[in-house]
């Protein structure tokens, strides 16, 4: 039984060897990262490859792939080229034939890498992680020039698809390749993979001044078309922020910690700004001291307290939303949360890893669902609410348990998993 749940690496490895570029979609906690050592580790037992170059974005998750090459592939000599790593120049010059470089995802440092490794490419393995990052502008800028030089391209994510990016997207199916297996939170739900959720919601409204800022945000950008072409996706993440920083969150939130104190345990809370955040510790103070922020590079140690059990509650706004493994997460509360279902998806990825001291945890995801008038603009929460309702009922007693698949370049009609269930 524990090997079948794992079974979806084999055929994502097998997968990839095949086709030698192309996505890899695994949702967070399937073993992106293991299905990657695992590519790499074939291919060069196969004699295909001397080289490996592993491309993300953010110090955390370099270092953890770094723990990660070092626990399950010890024949290998990493190099890294991050933080305070300059270790560029030893991997050019070595001549061991089982060498890894971790990389940066800073447009300049790949630029350099892949323009100086492309002699060798036939013989590369190039591994973006997180790799709708990949897709922004400069990213693609540096990157075009020099991909079609590497023959072995693999792209991982959760997410891979970059919403309201229609270039991005295009540029990772063409130049790293389309997605070639799927295996989705549902599956992963489903298999006993990752544990079960409870979803709950709170109402909340906005103040008066709150539909004042977003009827003047309608008003600017009505002007600003009758002179010049403006973004829709501008306007609309202006009014989102205006939702995203609601004051009534926070006294809906008092009301259900008066009622469950235990939501702060093991918990992450996800803010849209440092400010609101401020707000919120003023509540957390009438319930417990141990929590801390992790917004940025200066709050890393708090991130490893956090992971050690010594902060029961972290506030964070987007730091965390990628890749981060901490297996005792429980709670996840979305002060913050986007339209589309990327973010959401690596938000409360954090909290659905099992945990092997806790075989039946369930974890809880709390979030904030706009009650507005009939002629307001509810969509997007609502959307939200009924995709994760419908989510959290994945792996229940009765349930159909579908197969992974594994696809080619699918209808992006397709390319998000649709809930059905209701609030």
């Amino acid at each position: 039984m524990e090997e079948n749940r794992w079974e979806h690496q084999e055929q994502a490895v097998r997968c990839f060897l095949r086709e030698e570029k192309g996505i890899l979609e695994m949702a967070t906690g399937t073993g992106k990262t293991r299905t990657a050592i695992r590519i790499m580790k074939e291919l060069f037992c196969q004699g295909a490859i001397d080289q490996a170059i592993v491309i993300t974005m953010g110090n955390d998750l370099l270092a953890q792939w770094h723990r990660e090459l070092l626990t399950h592939y010890k024949e290998a000599i990493l190099f890294r080229w991050y933080g305070g790593y300059r270790e560029f120049a030893r991997f050019s010059l070595t001549g061991f034939p089982c060498k890894i470089l971790l990389l940066s995802m800073i447009p300049e440092h790949m630029e350099t890498v892949l323009r100086k490794m492309r002699e060798k490419g036939s013989r590369t393995l190039l591994v973006f992680d997180e790799v709708h990052r990949a897709g922004a502008v400069m990213s693609r800028k540096k990157l075009v020039p020099y991909l079609d030089s590497y023959r072995f391209r693999l792209g991982l994510s959760a997410t891979p698809f970059r919403e309201y990016d229609e270039e991005g997207t295009e540029f990772l199916e063409s130049s790293i390749g389309p997605v070639i297996f799927r295996f989705g939170l549902e599956d992963a739900i489903r298999k006993g993979i990752l544990c079960r959720f409870r979803y709950l919601t709170l109402p909340y409204e906005l103040t008066a001044e709150e539909k004042k800022k977003k009827q003047k945000i309608i008003a600017k950008y009505a002007k600003l078309r009758e002179v010049q072409h403006v973004a829709e996706e501008d306007m609309y993440r202006e009014l989102a922020r205006v939702n995203k920083l609601a004051s009534q969150k926070l006294s809906e939130f008092q009301k259900l910690l008066e009622v469950h104190p235990e939501i702060l345990e093991r918990c992450i809370i996800f803010v849209e700004t440092r400010e609101y955040g401020l707000a919120l510790q003023r509540i957390l103070l009438r319930h417990t001291y141990r929590f801390h922020t992790y917004y940025g590079r200066d709050d890393s140690s708090n991130l490893i307290r956090f992971a050690d059990g010594q902060i029961q509650c972290l506030i964070t706004c987007r730091k965390i939303s990628e890749g981060i493994d901490i297996h005792s997460v429980k709670h996840i509360v979305l002060f913050s949360s986007d339209r589309g279902k990327l973010q959401t998806m690596q938000r409360i990825g954090r909290s659905l890893r099992k945990e092997e001291t806790n075989s039946d945890k369930t974890a809880v995801i709390v979030d904030f669902i706009y009650r507005g008038m009939v002629n307001e603009d509810t969509t997007a929460d609502q959307e939200r609410a009924r995709w994760l309702t419908g989510l959290s009922a994945s792996g229940k007693d009765g349930e159909h348990e579908a197969e992974p698949g594994i696809t080619g370049c699918t209808d992006r009609r397709n390319r998000e998993h649709e809930g059905n269930g209701r609030i």
